[in-house]
């Protein structure tokens, strides 16, 4: 499914004229105008996946969004080219160079992400459930910006299955998907 907005908006519009409730706030920078993306974006039988393309922007998940829309999954993303950014979280600021660092976002906890140039995020949502969580969040037990060779390996994997998956419409069979399920829970 291909998905496309510009702008700060409070709601994703699919091509089918779907609307569903954003997870987060987008601001562009250093315009809020200034903002476009495109996002594929599909729901696998265990996973989420999707694959971006941004101009500078803040993502914040805000509390009143987390009331809004509960999510009780986690982000695993990277990117494909070179870029960064940094990530304000629990109170202290964390920076990343992507494509060599692997964020992990609980979608139940507030954040804000802000960089300053154009990026391409690929990743999957995991629900809780899978990973076995029972709702404590995931930053008290992980850094959310990894870089670690298991991060990398991670990454690369999760990378390959979102844009298989996301953007070429590729049938991944639920093996794969546990397998990257797996994967996360070893980083955590």
């Amino acid at each position: 499914t291909r998905f496309a907005r510009a702008s700060h908006i409070d709601q994703a519009v699919s091509t089918d004229g779907n609307q569903t409730p954003a997870l987060v706030d987008v601001i562009g920078r250093p315009d809020p105008d200034d903002y476009a993306e495109i996002v594929y974006s599909r729901q696998l039988s265990v996973l989420g996946v999707f694959a971006a393309l941004r101009t500078p922007a803040t993502a914040e998940r805000t509390p009143s969004l987390i009331r809004r829309a509960p999510e009780r999954a986690i982000l695993v993303c990277s990117q494909l080219s070179a870029g960064g950014g940094h990530l304000d979280l629990d109170g202290r600021r964390h920076e990343f160079q992507h494509p060599s660092d692997l964020l992990v976002l609980d979608y139940s906890t507030p954040f804000r992400l802000s960089t300053d140039a154009v990026t391409d995020p690929v990743g999957i949502w995991v629900p809780a459930e899978v990973l076995g969580r029972d709702g404590d969040c995931i930053q008290h037990e992980i850094e959310s910006v990894q870089s670690s060779p298991l991060a990398r390996a991670t990454g690369a994997f999760i990378v390959t299955l979102a844009v298989t998956a996301a953007v070429r419409g590729a049938d991944i069979d639920t093996e794969t998907e546990l397998a990257a399920v797996d994967l996360v829970r070893d980083l955590l």
